[in-house]
């Protein structure tokens, strides 16, 4: 199982692997991946009682791999990968890999996963990303 804490915000087509633990202020743009074990971090000073919890966001498609822990504050930009076992500690820029203790960048993303179909032949293709519209969660 997963712990998703509350306040969470998942897209749509986002898939989160077993024991993973997304605190509260985790955002999941649609078609992220996030691998098993993935641990995203309430505070980066422990511990502060929940106060001037940072917000943190993985964008439209980014993957993140299997046991990597993702500080609190931190985006994840769009088609981003993270390598298995990285500790994310600052921004993930679009479109680029990082990995590593801490995360750093290793080379670009080498394929856009937001024009691929999804394995499962019941799913629609994955309508392309607007420049200039941001996605945002239903409310």
């Amino acid at each position: 199982f997963s712990e998703i804490g509350d306040g969470v915000i998942v897209g749509d087509y986002s898939r989160i692997g077993a024991g993973s633990f997304l605190c509260q202020g985790v955002v999941l743009e649609p078609y992220v991946f996030i691998g098993p074990h993935v641990i995203f971090t309430p505070d980066r000073y422990f511990p502060s009682g929940g106060k001037g919890w940072e917000k943190t966001v993985v964008k439209r498609a980014a993957r993140i791999g299997a046991g990597s822990i993702i500080l609190p504050g931190v985006t994840i930009g769009e088609n981003a990968m993270i390598g298995a076992g990285s500790i994310v500690t600052r921004d993930v820029p679009a479109g680029e890999t990082w990995c590593g203790s801490p995360a750093k960048r290793v080379r670009d993303t080498v394929q856009d996963f937001t024009s691929l179909r999804t394995v499962r032949k019941t799913r629609k293709r994955m309508p392309p990303s607007k420049s200039g519209k941001k996605w945002s969660p239903a409310k």
